[in-house]
């Protein structure tokens, strides 16, 4: 079927005579359900765009960075309020040894202080 058409794209379509009168309708309902999501993701789209709790996520390099926050007419009048936070891996390994050496020192204290009253009582005299 090959017809000649003034618009740039033509579409023609027949009904094969095996398939059920029916089935355009049941696809056309099976459409709506995508149309309601692709609404929701169109909405948290153009409210993540405006006011309220945003968040940005980076893997910066090495620098001087600055971030800049303004209104998206470039006009006075921002408020924000700004919590920053970093994942640092040598804080973890610093963390480990510090626990590793705060465990030593409490062992050799007690070890000193079990030394110290086990010489009193050998020595007969009271402890400390």
């Amino acid at each position: 079927m090959a017809t000649r058409s003034t618009y740039p794209v033509h579409v023609a379509a027949e009904l094969e005579p095996g398939l059920s009168r029916w089935v355009w309708l049941v696809k056309w309902l099976l459409v709506i359900p995508h149309y309601v999501v692709l609404c929701f993701l169109w909405a948290a789209l153009v409210e993540s765009a405006g006011s309220g709790h945003q968040a940005i996520t980076w893997t910066p390099e090495n620098g001087d960075w600055t971030a800049v926050v303004m209104n998206l007419d470039g006009s006075r009048g921002v408020a924000v309020e700004v919590t920053a936070g970093a994942e640092l891996p040598v804080l973890r390994d610093l963390t480990l040894g510090m626990g590793v050496l705060a465990a030593v020192v409490l062992v050799g204290g007690a070890l000193l202080v079990a030394a110290a009253l086990r010489s009193a009582s050998r020595d007969g005299r009271p402890a400390p």
